[in-house]
């Protein structure tokens, strides 16, 4: 079975496109956002899912918007067998800007700062970092051309 959760799904085009894939997609949010017709899953500090609910949690551009990055990098690692993360990082405060304006940006265009004005990028050791605190094995894969990085927890 190919349960996927997407935390923190945003506009849902992600999940949206995984479920014409044939996944079997559950999309939540701290706030409802999603501009396709499939069904969001409201929640906060708790996902109410049981343990391993899910083969894969994804978490694409979500962890600059929280306030508890850890608490949600442990929520997803406990309702999913694997944890992807996808997140913007910098190398320098240009990038920083940059990151911020674009997000800022792009959100207004979406109609979500309303509910997503909260951003605290990350620089790439710092992520890393973070990721190595969850007491949990990951692997990483940056993806330069975007200054993205791709971070598989197991």
């Amino acid at each position: 079975d190919d349960k996927v959760i997407d935390i923190g799904c945003g506009s849902g085009w992600i999940s949206y496109y995984l479920q014409n894939k044939g996944f079997n997609v559950t999309l939540a949010d701290m706030f409802n956002c999603n501009q396709t017709e499939l069904p969001v899953v409201l929640c906060n500090d708790y996902l109410s899912f049981k343990d391993k609910e899910f083969e894969v949690a994804l978490l694409v551009s979500v962890l600059h918007h929280s306030i508890n990055p850890k608490k949600v990098l442990s929520e997803a690692r406990r309702v999913a067998k694997r944890v992807i993360v996808l997140e913007e990082t910098y190398t320098n405060l240009t990038e920083k800007f940059w990151l911020t304006f674009s997000e800022w940006i792009g959100e207004a265009q979406l109609g979500m700062l309303k509910h997503y004005n909260f951003y605290n990028f990350y620089s790439a050791n710092k992520l890393r970092e973070m990721l190595k605190t969850t007491e949990q094995k990951f692997t990483w894969n940056a993806l330069h051309t975007f200054r993205r990085g791709l971070y598989e927890i197991k």
